[in-house]
C-alpha cells in the first residue's frame, strides 16, 4: 500500500533479554526467565508445578540483563521489580506453602508501586541483596540449585538457598529488527533506543520533522508511563498534520547544477539521507530534499568541487564576515 501521511508515529515496542549460557544458571533445567514463570503460573491451577516436579521455594534473581557491569546494558529497566512482586504476590495467593526469596540489587518501586513491595514483605517475602560486582552465583549439584549471595542487608553474611524454580528476572532491549528506525533515519542513544529532542521539552519528538516516537522503542517504560507517552505523542502527531503545512528549516544545503559532476560524497555524509543523485541537462548531479535536510553542513566539506552551499552561509558570506572583522 503506498499512503501519502503527513506524521508518522513510531511505536515499535522492545525485545526481552535473552539470557547467555551459563548466565545466572540459565540451562539448567530448572532456570526459567520471568516472563516463562508467569506462563508457568497461568498453566497450573491448583499446585505449582515444573516438568513434574513440585515448586516451593522460588529464586528470583533481578537486573538479568540491566545495570550490567561488564555487558552492554548499562540502564535500569524500571518495570522488572514491580512485575516481579506482582507476580510473587500472584504466587501466593494462588498457592499455598510458597517461599520467595529475593536476590536484588536494590528494590525500585517507585511511586505508588512501594505498596505493592510492603504487600510482598507482609506475605513474608525475603529480600537478599548483593554489590554490584559481586552478584548471587547459581549452582546445580545432586538434583539441587543452590543459590548463593553476600548479603548486605546481613552484613556481608554468605547465604544459601535450594531453589526449586530458579526465576531470572530478564529486562527490555531495543528490537533486533530496527528496519523501520533506520529507514525513517531516527536517532539512538548510547542505550541504542530512539532518542528525542528533549527529554523534558519535546519528549516524543525526534529531529526528523515529522515523525514521533512512543513507549519502549524510546527506553524502558512501564504500562502506565507507555500510555502516557503513547497520548502525547498522537497529540504531537495530530498537531502537525492539522496545521496542513510542515515548517522547514530556514537554513538549508543548496547545489550548484553548473559545478556540480556528482561523486556521492555528500549523500555518503548525510546523517539524514536528504541528498539524492538526478539527471538533469544530460548530467547527472545532486538534489536535496529540502524537507529533510537539517542543514548540519556535513556535506560542505566533502563536495569536492566546492558544489555545496548553506543558505545564509555561502563562502562569499563567510568572506565577507572575515573581511568585517580584519577591517575592523
Amino acid at each position: 500500500m503506498d499512503l501519502t501521511v503527513g506524521s508518522i508515529l513510531a511505536a515499535t515496542g522492545f525485545d526481552p533479554y535473552e539470557p547467555k549460557e551459563n548466565e545466572f544458571g540459565w540451562g539448567i533445567s530448572n532456570v526459567v526467565t520471568l516472563p516463562q514463570f508467569r506462563r508457568i503460573v497461568n498453566m497450573c491451577d491448583d499446585e505449582l508445578v515444573y516438568k513434574g516436579k513440585k515448586i516451593k521455594d522460588i529464586a528470583y534473581i533481578y537486573c538479568v540483563g540491566s545495570r550490567q557491569v561488564d555487558g552492554d546494558n548499562k540502564y535500569c529497566s524500571r518495570y522488572c521489580c514491580t512485575a516481579t512482586l506482582y507476580t510473587s504476590i500472584l504466587t501466593h495467593k494462588k498457592y499455598k506453602g510458597i517461599n520467595s526469596y529475593h536476590f536484588n540489587r536494590g528494590i525500585r518501586t517507585y511511586g505508588k508501586q512501594e505498596v505493592i513491595y510492603d504487600e510482598a514483605s507482609q506475605l513474608g517475602d525475603i529480600f537478599l541483596q548483593s554489590y554490584e560486582y559481586d552478584p548471587p552465583a547459581v549452582e546445580a549439584a545432586n538434583d539441587k540449585t543452590k543459590v548463593k549471595i553476600k548479603d548486605i542487608l546481613t552484613n556481608g553474611t554468605e547465604l544459601e538457598v535450594d531453589a526449586d524454580l530458579v526465576v531470572l528476572v530478564t529486562g527490555m532491549e531495543p528490537r533486533n529488527d530496527c528496519s523501520i528506525g533506520d529507514v525513517l533515519k531516527i536517532p539512538k542513544g548510547r542505550d541504542r533506543f530512539y532518542n528525542e529532542i528533549h527529554m523534558k521539552l519535546r519528549p516524543v519528538e525526534t529531529v526528523i520533522d515529522g515523525v514521533t516516537i512512543a513507549g519502549a522503542c524510546q527506553g524502558p517504560k512501564n504500562i502506565l508511563e507507555t500510555m502516557n507517552s503513547a497520548l502525547s505523542a498522537a497529540a504531537k502527531s495530530y498537531s502537525i498534520v492539522n496545521k496542513g503545512e510542515l515548517e522547514l528549516e530556514p537554513i538549508i544545503a543548496k547545489v550548484d547544477k553548473e559545478t556540480c559532476v556528482w561523486c556521492g560524497k555528500c549523500a555518503e555524509a548525510c546523517s539524514y539521507d536528504a541528498i539524492s543523485s538526478v539527471k538533469e541537462n544530460g548530467k547527472e548531479i545532486a538534489e536535496i530534499n529540502e524537507s529533510v535536510c537539517k542543514g548540519c553542513g556535513m556535506c560542505l566539506p566533502v563536495c569536492e568541487s566546492d558544489s555545496i552551499d548553506m543558505d545564509g552561509f555561502t563562502n562569499d558570506e563567510i568572506e565577507s564576515m572575515i573581511n568585517v572583522l580584519a577591517m575592523a
